[in-house]
């Protein structure tokens, strides 16, 4: 009976360790054959079947983003956030990673501005001059 227990014991680290090396035979094999032909998405697209076309507001020279979630890889052109660069600036904010502020001297009551370069939308403020409405007038300006 102990030698029955000891062939079932034998035996069956044979088998478990049989059906590891085959598992990793097979792993091996699938890696190769269908890893290796996995290929990139096309530059400008991303996704599954690369049907995801890259934010035209990724910065860079050809709007490059991640192949499989189109992350911009060179951040965003000013005025646009988030990972993928397709949502502009907060109201009253602008320009690279929307960290300026629309001056206090736009006029209107929510001084808004350009999201990506701060020009006032509605103008400056009575005395202020320049897109940004960031110069005083002079005395002798009429």
């Amino acid at each position: 009976m102990i030698t029955l227990a000891l062939h079932t014991v034998v035996g069956f680290l044979n088998l478990y360790h049989a059906v590891a090396i085959a598992s990793a035979l097979v792993a091996a094999h699938w890696e190769q054959d269908v890893w290796s032909d996995v290929k990139k998405c096309p530059t400008g697209t991303f996704g599954l079947k690369c049907e995801g076309t890259c934010s035209t507001h990724c910065a860079g020279v050809d709007n490059a983003c991640n192949h499989v979630d189109g992350t911009c890889s060179d951040g965003c052109d000013p005025g646009y956030r988030t990972a993928q660069c397709n949502v502009s600036c907060n109201r009253g904010t602008y320009g690279q990673d929307c960290n300026e502020t629309c001056s206090n001297t736009c006029a209107g009551e929510s001084n808004t501005c350009n999201h990506v370069n701060g020009t006032c939308d509605l103008g400056c403020d009575p005395g202020y001059l320049g897109a940004l409405c960031d110069l005083g007038k002079s005395a002798n300006l009429k």
